[in-house]
């Protein structure tokens, strides 16, 4: 008896479903964040919420009370049914764009796919302090998963264009490229650069608890340059190889970097 019914109790549950889902497309994206969980509202913070949770929009999103532009999303309705929210995402500050497909787990992580990137180089202007680190930064993440204390997994290629740092010494840094490969919990980024006087090799490891070391190796390409020699001596002396090592650490937070030069 249940065999003979099975085509209609499918085609009803499949009307209520997506019945459901027209109801969702209908919701406001303001109503919608008031239902989301608080623990995501202490971390995220959106004003200027327009047309619905399905297509929408925020004028301003701020993460951990930081500000961090304008978001605009379209929800996949078929990762809903699988108990998880997936959207494609444009977040644009000033000049600055991130965009791509993000979804959260339920567990509280990330998993972004094909992230491309705009940003100003003082984005990682921390990791450098003193110095300021000034430049465009281009690139495609294409893919990360993010799991607050646990997972910093990525892989993709950033470039920073026109770079170059501000400070007791300026330098000119050229076109610095960054090759990022997931490792273990966390990620390895290889960095070198080029269209510069200094020749920079180095490697930057992210753990998955959020702690990162950055070794770099510095030397003068142009040996009629001298002034670049004196800029460096603040830095420290070359090794054997005539490179000048610098190492940075510290730990990354969900809104800042937190570092130190030894």
């Amino acid at each position: 008896m249940i065999h003979r019914y099975r085509p209609i109790l499918i085609l009803a549950g499949t009307g209520i479903v997506l019945y459901l889902l027209f109801l969702a497309y209908l919701i406001p994206a303001s109503l919608g964040w008031k239902l989301a969980p608080q623990s995501l509202k202490t971390q995220v913070q959106l004003s200027g919420l327009q047309n619905t949770i399905w297509n929408g929009s925020a004028s301003r999103i701020m993460i951990n009370n930081t500000p961090a532009g304008k978001l605009e999303w379209q929800l996949s309705p078929w990762s809903l049914l699988l108990g998880r929210v997936s959207a494609d995402i444009k977040l644009t500050r000033n000049r600055e764009l991130i965009e791509g497909h993000v979804s959260l787990t339920p567990s509280g992580g990330l998993l972004a796919e094909d992230l491309n990137l705009k940003l100003n180089g003082e984005t990682l202007g921390q990791i450098t302090t003193p110095y300021l680190l000034h430049g465009n930064i281009e690139g495609n993440i294409s893919a990360l998963s993010y799991q607050q204390g646990k997972t910093i997994q990525a892989s993709g290629k950033i470039r920073l264009n026109d770079a170059n740092i501000e400070g007791p010494q300026s330098l000119i840094l050229g076109q610095v490229n960054a090759d990022i490969m997931p490792e273990s919990d966390g990620s390895t980024v290889k960095i070198e650069n080029r269209d510069s006087p200094l020749d920079i090799k180095g490697t930057l490891k992210i753990n998955g608890n959020g702690s990162y070391r950055m070794t770099l190796g510095v030397l003068n390409r142009d040996n009629q340059r001298k002034d670049i020699d004196q800029a460096l001596r603040v830095f420290g002396k070359p090794d054997a190889t005539g490179r000048i090592q610098l190492t940075y650490y510290g730990k990354l937070g969900f809104h800042q970097l937190s570092g130190a030069r030894r």
